[in-house]
């Protein structure tokens, strides 16, 4: 898989207007048909509305939250809103509204309608003295350009938006029409050239103050590094601090695209497993961004990064979903590389029929990719297909042919066919044989993870009795000796002093079995002592999760805030962090936890497990779960688990 770059794209946003409640002649009957597709009432808003600008700007507002849903809604609603821009005397938003409906017939692949449009739009924003609607249409083009491979036309679209944000001194434009630009030289095999791009938009996000362009510019900067010779080292530096300051300001789309782009430049240091802890990190922040692009890449990455590390049915899962995402979305690109691992992965659990399915649709999508015309191909592999069904037949019992040259034909095609069969035979041994050896490691290591379970059961249930016993036994005891000594009259300090001891009792009795915990469940117990923590101005400590509204099992619940809780403990003595972020994710039958913290880190090459790391590990461990921990000196560290339900 290829390392992404992030490209700056210019798409200027509809402006939200005012709602003015009167009477209005537009007739909003037209959108009926995709009106659940729009905010509720604002088909009834719209028809309130006096035809002014505001009309205007509530007319793009409802086309922008059509355009995915339903993009020919969309570009008829902004021709609509151009209609009565043009009848109000409202310049700037008819010429956006054509470039709108550009970049609407842009993603559905429709070019020269888009060109058509951008081309409008421009010489309209030129006439009003717009030039920022000139630069915008620019930038456009050029992306459809860069998009089509022709990357000098895209050049020099971009370079008509440069000179346009330098005159005007827009430096947040300017820094993404660089990009752009360097994006272009980067397609061109001149990384080093992009790199000094790259590092001017850094430079002038960081004058600009925005962090999350700062964030992105250091992405790019990584990627110019990672494709650079020798160059590997500066490309961490870049996304570790890229993912810094994302984690900081909680950007849940940068630490998707930094644990990518890591997991990327992991897989080229040959850090096999550093690479997968990442790529499964960028599938957790994938679905928090709420994006289903991101969440399909991440799966096809992570999917084919599995097969590759021969964790099949994993692999199958994914990449399955990823495939009828991607072919729902039309994503042909991430459809195509989605199957061409799952063909592999099918021909690797034995699944050959699946694996020929597979594989032709994977030569279906990877002509539409490439947009070429194998209507022959095509029907060549059917036929194949049809026959290497019939391999067995062909195989057992060897057809006699009426024709000679038939016969020929037929046997070149059972040769081939069963080529492919020993092909698949040899890659499913290796398989099994894989999986046999993972069984053997299982069994024996079923014992001692048994010994794990009885051990922290037994743990568990007795920090419950002692919790319950300083609870209802000395808390009530020391409050009893409160009150004689407060009718003796004894000592005030003395009193302060048992104060303080129920204090700590209580504390105590807390920490060891949370009352939250039992009645409330699992987030709302971490919410609570990470509030206590936060208070004491100890470790400034987030927590993030989805997929967590049904309660677990009280077992589960109780292993999982020890570990939450040791390792955060773990982060307030050891770390010097001044933040620290956890994040619980239940996807079906798996729950995953991630806990990042901004301190001092450590060398994962040295020899790293106390006895708290110990009790981490076979709490995991007995609940069936993966624990992988990536740290650097001086960069903090970053847990994650994974607990198969």
């Amino acid at each position: 898989m290829t390392t992404r770059i992030l490209l700056f794209l210019l798409f200027l946003s509809p402006i939200g207007g005012t709602l003015i409640a009167s009477d209005g002649d537009f007739n909003s009957k037209d959108l009926q048909g995709v009106q659940h597709f729009l905010p509720e009432g604002s088909l009834t808003q719209l028809d309130a509305l006096p035809e002014d600008s505001a009309k205007v700007d509530f007319l793009m507002d409802l086309a922008y939250a059509l355009e995915y849903p339903s993009p020919d809604s969309a570009i008829w609603l902004y021709d609509q809103a151009q209609v009565l821009a043009e009848k109000v005397n409202y310049q700037i938003a008819k010429g956006r509204c054509m470039l709108y409906a550009g970049i609407v017939n842009s993603d559905q692949g429709n070019y020269d309608e888009a060109f058509k449009r951008y081309a409008e739009s421009s010489a309209h924003f030129e006439k009003i003295g717009y030039s920022t609607g000139v630069a915008a249409a620019a930038t456009n083009e050029g992306v459809i350009y860069n998009y089509l491979g022709q990357f000098d036309k895209a050049a020099s679209k971009y370079m008509i938006a440069i000179e346009v944000y330098e005159k005007d001194d827009d430096k947040q434009r300017l820094s993404y029409a660089l990009g752009n630009y360097a994006s272009v030289l980067m397609e061109l095999g001149q990384p080093d050239q992009a790199l000094i791009y790259f590092k001017q938009v850094y430079d002038l996000s960081l004058e600009v103050g925005s962090e999350s362009d700062v964030s992105s510019a250091l992405l790019n900067v990584g990627h110019a590094y990672t494709v650079m010779e020798g160059k590997i080292d500066s490309a961490f530096v870049a996304y570790y601090e890229a993912e810094r300051l994302a984690i900081s300001s909680g950007n849940h789309n940068v630490l998707y695209l930094s644990n990518n782009n890591l997991a990327q430049a992991f897989f080229l240091a040959g850090e096999g497993d550093s690479a997968m802890f990442r790529a499964r990190k960028t599938l957790n922040y994938a679905e928090l961004t709420g994006n289903p692009y991101n969440v399909v890449n991440a799966k096809q990455n992570l999917g084919c990064r599995e097969l590759e590390f021969g964790s099949l049915d994993s692999a199958e899962v994914l990449l399955k979903s990823a495939y009828e995402q991607s072919a729902e979305m039309n994503m042909l690109e991430q459809a195509n590389n989605a199957l061409e691992c799952l063909a592999e992965t099918m021909a690797g659990l034995g699944k050959y029929e699946e694996a020929y399915e597979y594989k032709f649709l994977h030569l279906t999508y990877r002509d539409s990719v490439l947009n070429t015309e194998k209507t022959q191909q095509i029907n060549d592999l059917e036929v194949k297909y049809q026959s290497a069904i019939k391999d067995r037949e062909i195989a057992e019992t060897r057809l006699d042919l009426a024709s000679e040259a038939q016969g020929k034909r037929q046997a070149w095609i059972g040769i081939g066919i069963l080529f492919l069969v020993v092909i698949f035979l040899a890659v499913s041994y290796t398989q099994r044989k894989k999986l046999h050896e993972r069984k053997v490691a299982n069994l024996r290591n079923e014992q001692q993870i048994a010994s794990y379970k009885s051990m922290i059961l037994g743990e568990e249930k007795e920090r419950i009795r002692i919790a319950k016993d300083l609870h209802d036994g000395l808390s009530g005891m020391l409050a009893a000796l409160k009150m004689r000594m407060s009718k003796a009259e004894s000592d005030e300090g003395l009193i302060a002093s048992v104060d303080e001891v129920s204090g700590e009792v209580r504390r105590i009795s807390h920490n060891l079995m949370p009352g939250s915990l039992e009645r409330y469940g699992l987030i709302d117990a971490l919410n609570s002592w990470f509030t206590d923590i936060n208070s004491a101005k100890q470790l400034e400590v987030s927590l993030e999760h989805m997929g967590m509204e049904q309660r677990f099992e009280p077992h589960l619940e109780r292993m999982v805030y020890r570990i939450v809780m040791e390792l955060v403990n773990n982060i307030i003595k050891h770390a010097q962090a001044k933040e620290t972020m956890v994040q619980l994710v239940r996807r079906e039958d798996l729950l995953t936890i991630t806990i990042e913290d901004d301190g001092r880190g450590f060398d994962t090459s040295k020899e790293y497990d106390g006895l708290g790391m110990k009790s981490i590990r076979s709490r995991v461990d007995a609940i069936n779960g993966e624990i992988d921990i990536q740290s650097q000196e001086g960069r903090g560290t970053s847990v994650y688990i994974e607990i198969q339900l």
